[in-house]
């Protein structure tokens, strides 16, 4: 899933500005694939666990001293609409752990373009029981 500039980006109390992307994926944690003494291919094949990666990226436009740290848990809210408009708005709320933060600086004087910041948040989505998608998906409604 791929959300591009995001109106909303919530984690952990903290409102995440400049948000310019969002990535869903979902990874499997432990993969099963069996083969048969009749040939080559598989023939059983199965992901019992997987985990859900959400990588935010942020562009920062001012000094950022690093709130959100690896551990970090919370509760992340997105709210984002199909090519930014106002119709069919999306919020998509799950708990998630802070597994990386990463900054960034590209671009400067070498290629003629100001330098850019960018912040890089990677999360796990947790299920509320292990069951569960960790992914709430809902109507947005009127929210900004």
């Amino acid at each position: 899933m791929l959300m591009l500039q995001p109106r909303v980006v919530r984690f952990a109390g903290i409102t995440l500005e400049n948000v310019t992307h969002v990535t869903l994926s979902r990874e499997p944690a432990r993969e099963v694939v069996e083969w048969s003494d009749a040939g080559p291919y598989a023939v059983f094949a199965d992901v019992p666990e997987q985990r859900t990666i959400v990588v935010l990226r942020q562009e920062l436009v001012r000094e950022d001293w690093g709130d959100v740290r690896p551990g970090t848990t919370g509760t992340l809210t997105i709210v984002t609409a199909p090519s930014g408009a106002d119709g069919r708005r999306r919020r998509l709320t799950a708990t998630a752990v802070v597994l990386s933060s990463t900054a960034d600086v590209r671009g400067g004087s070498s290629d003629g373009r100001a330098p850019r910041a960018e912040r890089s948040l990677r999360l796990v989505l947790v299920s509320p029981d292990g069951a569960a998608d960790p992914v709430a998906m809902t109507d947005a409604g009127a929210e900004p």
